[in-house]
């Protein structure tokens, strides 16, 4: 068997030896004719889209003095993701903290997020950080869900200190660029409209972004000016068991006996459905004026405004009164999967928040190269942000029933049910008084 692989081999080898020198005149005329069609010299060749956006990155990465990671926009108001926050966790040492499946507050390093310096070209950024019920959150952190990425170019993480950096950021500082007129080449005109359609809702929304940019006065003054519109809308089906900390003892039979020590009850086993609207506009305005190759002097304007709506039913079990289980089944963690009670108050209602925020950033910048060693750099900037919110909760409750949750079954989702109450008679409930936030 050797012996005829080898031979199958040898031949394998003449052959292709002898096709080879047949063909060695036609791949002689075939590299001849090449070379006369090719060009003396190659053309400058463009990358753009992706490629071009990681090159950028790492050309900004290769000539930082300090720790820099950054994300780069791949064309004209096309950032990698519609949230800046979703592009920087990609970051090593960047995570995020997401709200309705969208991400919200950055954190560098582990820190929480209000050890997070926000920063606009260098510039000093103020957004209120504010939660689904309207609460402002987390001190100093800012918000990136009010920032459309459309806005952007460039998105810089600094993990260690610089003189040219705001003090303040102690885990990190995140530094977000705009376009402006001198990095493009002449007039540019970018338009785009698309549409997000939620299937659970089952609700589309519009997205619309326009960027005008032009030079005059011989290339010495440069203007842009862009806009980025759009509407969300996000549906979420909750199930909680929330309260798990207390612990108890219970004597099933009232024998004196404990049949469970220091069972762990969920005191609010709850389903929800919540609703959720966002509209958000975002403008940027650059001006440029650069009156020679080593003189350049900028006003750069950002704003924002964010309108969120929310809408939540519930239907809870309020388990903090003198409830007593009947029955209990109890997992190995000691904590109480699935019971009956009686004695258990029933909540159905729902909540109905606004929450309007407004950012505007106004910043002055002059850049100078005196000599090719030395360069003045100045910045002026005034930030402001304001939030308004209207916050209603209606409750309705049955007091003293007989229920029973499960998580059991599926520890994601609760089972709840009552022997002695519907659910849907609205004449077996009475109201609680109204709470209001403004």
């Amino acid at each position: 068997m050797k012996t005829i692989m080898w031979g199958a081999s040898g031949r394998a080898i003449l052959a292709v030896c002898i096709v080879g020198a047949a063909a060695a005149p036609a791949w002689a005329e075939n590299d001849a004719t090449r070379t006369q069609n090719q060009p003396s010299e190659v053309d400058e060749i463009v990358v753009t889209g992706v490629r071009a956006s990681l090159d950028r990155a790492l050309s900004q990465k290769r000539r930082a003095d300090t720790i820099v990671d950054g994300v780069s926009a791949e064309d004209i108001a096309d950032f990698p993701d519609s949230n800046i926050s979703e592009s920087l966790q990609r970051i090593a040492g960047v995570t995020i903290t997401r709200n309705n499946g969208e991400g919200e507050l950055v954190s560098i390093r582990g820190l929480a997020p209000q050890f997070t310096k926000v920063t606009l070209g260098g510039l000093p950024v103020v957004a209120v950080a504010v939660s689904d019920d309207g609460n402002v959150q987390n001190g100093r952190a800012t918000n990136f869900d009010v920032f459309p990425s459309e806005l952007f170019s460039n998105a810089l993480v600094y993990k260690t200190p610089s003189a040219e950096l705001s003090d303040g950021g102690l885990s990190g500082t995140v530094d977000l660029d705009v376009p402006r007129a001198f990095d493009f080449d002449g007039r540019q005109i970018s338009a785009s409209l698309a549409a997000r359609h939620s299937s659970l809702g089952d609700e589309t929304r519009p997205q619309a972004t326009l960027l005008l940019s032009d030079r005059f006065a011989d290339d010495r003054i440069g203007v842009l000016v862009q806009a980025a519109y759009a509407e969300d809308f996000l549906y979420s089906g909750l199930s909680e068991g929330t309260r798990w900390y207390n612990t108890f003892n219970f004597d099933l039979d009232r024998d004196g006996t404990n049949e469970f020590s220091k069972v762990e009850v969920a005191r609010l086993p709850r389903l929800m459905e919540e609703y959720y609207d966002r509209e958000r506009l975002g403008a940027t305005a650059s001006i440029q004026f650069r009156p020679s190759d080593s003189l350049d002097l900028g006003i750069d304007v950002l704003f924002s405004e964010t309108t969120k709506e929310r809408t939540r039913h519930q239907l809870a079990l309020n388990l903090f009164g003198a409830f007593r289980p009947t029955a209990l089944t109890v997992d190995a963690n000691n904590s109480a999967v699935r019971g009956v009670f009686t004695g258990v108050g029933v909540r159905s209602g729902f909540d109905y928040n606004t929450i309007d925020t407004e950012n505007l950033i106004v910043g002055a910048r002059g850049d100078w190269r005196i000599t090719d060693t030395l360069k003045l750099t100045s910045r002026l900037s005034v930030s402001r942000a304001n939030f308004d919110r209207d916050y209603y909760t209606f409750n309705a409750e049955a007091g003293g029933r007989t229920v029973s949750y499960d998580f059991g079954t599926d520890a994601r989702y609760a089972v709840i049910s009552s022997s002695d109450l519907d659910f849907n008679d609205g004449s077996q409930f009475r109201m609680l008084p109204t709470i209001t936030h403004q």
